[in-house]
């Protein structure tokens, strides 16, 4: 049986706790998780969260996100702003640049304009080699350089 993973990057060095509380949810008659409590306590930059494939790994990032819905129970999120999702798929306007991109996201997300010289936002840009990529349209992305822009879009 293969495993996979879900990589949580906890934004800026925040510290959350989660808690779940008696937790229930299910596709269609499929029980993922019953009467689930568990308390997470993240005081790391980033979280890896591992278990063979059909584990549940994705059903519950999707709940704690509120992207599903539990049948029962309760999720509690002391800072629920602090939580990024990268999804599978691609939200990029392919027609605007990387750096469009990256301020249209940044404006979403933040509630206010993009700061180009913030340290944390060069750090990041050289971090994951996107500054030669700046001014190139995101059509001409390869599907690496398309994802770390989105990874980056989630800062």
């Amino acid at each position: 049986m293969t495993s996979g993973f879900i990589f949580i990057m906890i934004k800026r060095r925040t510290y959350m706790d989660i808690h779940i509380q008696n937790l229930d949810f299910a596709y269609k008659k499929e029980i993922i998780f019953h009467q689930l409590n568990a308390s997470l306590h993240f005081n790391k930059d980033c979280i890896v969260l591992m278990g063979h494939n059909g584990a549940g790994k994705t059903t519950l990032f999707n709940l704690i996100c509120g992207i599903l819905t539990p049948q029962s129970g309760k999720i509690s999120i002391s800072k629920p702003n602090d939580i990024a999702y990268l999804p599978y798929d691609s939200n990029l306007y392919f027609n605007l640049t990387v750096i469009a991109n990256i301020k249209f996201w940044y404006q979403i997300y933040n509630n206010q304009s993009l700061n180009l010289n913030d340290a944390f936002f060069n750090e990041l840009i050289d971090c994951l080699k996107l500054r030669q990529l700046l001014n190139k349209k995101c059509i001409h992305l390869s599907s690496g350089e398309e994802k770390k822009l989105l990874f980056l879009s989630l800062f």
